[in-house]
């Protein structure tokens, strides 16, 4: 995993933003994605996704009690085990 390549999104204007807010699909296009192999890869932005879907709950200022994950991700061992930490 690369925390230097998550530190540099945890820093994006995006990240940081309050809510409502909105994504292009070029908006982390300046961030260069040749950092590592396919695991490293994998592992970075599994960690990117859970990172940001935490702090969502923090936005919303409120407990969240119950996380309902759908999809393939769901069956993503790293994943959840991410989101289930406090």
């Amino acid at each position: 995993m690369d925390f230097e390549v998550v530190r540099t999104f945890q820093k994006d204007v995006f990240y940081n933003s309050s809510i409502p807010k909105s994504l292009d699909r070029n908006h982390f296009n300046y961030i260069d994605l040749n950092f590592a192999n396919l695991e490293d890869g994998a592992a970075t932005f599994t960690y990117i996704t859970a990172d940001f879907i935490k702090k969502s709950f923090k936005i919303l200022n409120r407990e969240v009690k119950q996380i309902i994950v759908c999809g393939g991700g769901r069956k993503n061992k790293f994943l959840m085990g991410l989101l289930g930490r406090k």
